[in-house]
Formats: C-alpha cells, sequence, structure tokens
C-alpha cells in the first residue's frame, strides 16, 4: 500500500476511534479560535482532549491512555500526582487560596531562588513567562532611558515576543533589532550601531524555539562584554532553562547577567520575574 493511502487509514481510524474528543473540539471552537488557547497543541484533523493525569499517564476522554513524554514541555518535570507536591497543595487549599495580602510562602520562594541564581538579587513574581519578559524589558527602558531592543533570530520569549521567520504580527509594539544567534562578530555590530539607544538585551542562552540550540561560551561572554560597555541591560531568559542546573545556564557558564526571568519550575504559572543591579561578569 502507498504511504498516502496507509495514511489516509490511520487518519479515518484515528477519527473513528476518538469521537468524544472531535466533539469536545468541535464545541470548543463555538468559544475559542481554534478550539484551544494554545496554538502548538492544535493538529489535524483534531487534537485529542485530556481528561486526567497520574505518575506519568494520561487518559483523553475516549478511555485510552498514553506514557506523557511532553511533560507539559518540561513544565511538568514531575508528573501529574508526585506526592510531595499533592500534599504541598493540599497543605495551601486547606490554608485558604487568595489571601489578599503578602504570605510566608512567597517569601520563603523568593529567597531560595536569590540564593541558586548568581543575578538575583531581588524578584518580583508574576503571572506568566511572558510577562516575565515584558516585565524585565519595560523595567530595562525605564531604568536606562532608551527605547531600543537587542533579540535574535527565532527565539521566542513570549506569545507577543516571538522571533521565528522575521517577527509576528501578534509583538508587541517595542523597538526591536534581531541578530543572529551564536554570531559573534554581527551581533557585536549589532550592539555598536545601536548602542547610544540600545536598553536591553535580550537573550536565551539555549535557542528553545529553533530546535534548543545551545548558546556558546564566548557568544554569551561578547554579549556581557557589550552590554557593560555600552551601559545596556543584559537580560537572559531561563524561562525554560532555570531547571537545568541549580543556578540555571548563568551558572553552568559562569556568565552573570544584569536581569532573569525564570518560570516552569514546576508550573506554567510559577513564573517569577527576578532582577539585580547591573554588574560585570
Amino acid at each position: 500500500m502507498k504511504a498516502a493511502g496507509r495514511l489516509d487509514d490511520l487518519r479515518e481510524a484515528y477519527v473513528r476511534n476518538h469521537p468524544e474528543s472531535c466533539a469536545r473540539h468541535e464545541r470548543a471552537q463555538a468559544w475559542m479560535p481554534g478550539g484551544n488557547t494554545r496554538s502548538v497543541l492544535h493538529f489535524d484533523p483534531f487534537p485529542l482532549v485530556i481528561a486526567s493525569g497520574r505518575a506519568d499517564m494520561l487518559t483523553d476522554v475516549d478511555g485510552y491512555e498514553y506514557i506523557d513524554c511532553a511533560g507539559e514541555f518540561s513544565a511538568g518535570l514531575y508528573g501529574h500526582s508526585d506526592p510531595v507536591i499533592v500534599a504541598a497543595l493540599h497543605e495551601v487549599l486547606d490554608n485558604g487560596l487568595v489571601l489578599s495580602g503578602p504570605n510566608t510562602a512567597e517569601s520563603e520562594l523568593a529567597e531560595l531562588l536569590c540564593r541558586r541564581f548568581p543575578s538575583l538579587e531581588r524578584l518580583r513574581f508574576c503571572n506568566s513567562g511572558t510577562e516575565a519578559n515584558l516585565f524585565a524589558l519595560l523595567t530595562a527602558i525605564d531604568a536606562t532611558g532608551r527605547k531600543r531592543v537587542l533579540v535574535f533570530e527565532d527565539a521566542y520569549h513570549g506569545g507577543v515576543l516571538t522571533f521565528a521567520g522575521g517577527g509576528s504580527p501578534m509583538n508587541v509594539p517595542f523597538d526591536f533589532v534581531t541578530a543572529s544567534f551564536n554570531d559573534i562578530e554581527s551581533a557585536r555590530a549589532s550592539v555598536k550601531r545601536h548602542e547610544d539607544d540600545l536598553a536591553a538585551i535580550l537573550v536565551e542562552p539555549l535557542l528553545g524555539a529553533a530546535g534548543n540550540i545551545p548558546a556558546e561560551a564566548a557568544f554569551l561572554a561578547m554579549l556581557r562584554e557589550e552590554a557593560t560597555r555600552c551601559g545596556a541591560v543584559l537580560i537572559f531568559d531561563e524561562v525554560k532553562t532555570s531547571r537545568l542546573g541549580r543556578a540555571g545556564l548563568q551558572g553552568h557558564y559562569g556568565i552573570v547577567p544584569d536581569m532573569t526571568t525564570l518560570g516552569k519550575n514546576i508550573s506554567a504559572r510559577a513564573c517569577p520575574l527576578a532582577h539585580s543591579a547591573a554588574r560585570g561578569p
């Protein structure tokens, strides 16, 4: 049988075996564009609708079970029912959900993170990695009195800060300058060309959406040197990479940015924005 015919058979079997996922997806499209809130989760003819998860397994609404190899794109590293996490969640539920004031947990977590990451002196919690990066950029723009931001091709810093294929019409209207990732000379030239109005350099130490490309140590060291020289704020987006080591990739490389955005350590909602005074390498 030709490959195209086999693919058609598999597609038909998928539709036949997942009627409830199909029905729920069709209903969802009436209220959400594409039927969900994350475009990356969609695939044709319709995505699976997940009913529950336990340990490393998922169950869809049609009763099929799957090994969860995605781990919520690494935001769910501990699976779906780790007893320590479940116990902590029950404790939170028992003590109340919205306390309308400072609580004990946030300051304790802030202290733990500041002790782990070399760049962190003060920390602010927010709602997402996207929001953390927006706050970091706005802080850098306000602190420097400058407007321009250097980013890198194919980088992803959130739903309104994506730079694949030259950028997105959904991006926030900041004054972006784009350079090639891991290209020391072109990035250095971009910094020098815009240094008088450069507020920030925003970089992922591992270019995630482009295929998890690690930054070269010399490339990050150059960015640290150039940011210090021209007075721009060097921001490491470690929303994805903060759990790749006790001090994230900044600890691995031994390069200290001026600001760091973190998140996804336990869930997509655990996204603190952390910042420090400017410092050299």
